[in-house]
């Protein structure tokens, strides 16, 4: 399967800011609804990480149950053609979501 390009740029934004991300990622809430999402943020956002998801109405009928299990979510776009990483960029967003993990391990950049 090929991979898209916005997972292609957030696996360049792990290597290069040394973030935790798993892609793809499937989440199971407990009422037993598959949420499919193109990667899953580790440590930001919300204590289980932040989905990223590219349809909103993909989550609208399960974001409390989403919260509720310790996930946030982001909506972004697929990026493009001609669009390129951002190093920047992608710090002002993670520094938007806040960090989640251990204050032991917070990046230096954030």
């Amino acid at each position: 399967m090929m991979s898209s390009k916005l997972k292609q740029m957030w696996q360049m934004a792990a290597e290069d800011l040394g973030i935790r991300i798993i892609a793809p990622f499937q989440l199971v809430l407990s009422s037993g609804v598959q949420i499919k999402a193109e990667l899953l943020v580790k440590q930001f956002g919300a204590v289980n990480g932040m989905l990223i998801i590219t349809n909103y109405d993909q989550v609208a009928p399960f974001v409390d149950e989403i919260t509720n299990e310790g996930y946030g979510f982001s909506v972004l776009d697929e990026p493009r053609d001609n669009e390129k990483y951002s190093r920047e960029d992608f710090i002002e967003l993670l520094a938007d979501w806040g960090w989640s993990g251990e204050d032991s391990s917070k990046p230096s950049w954030l």
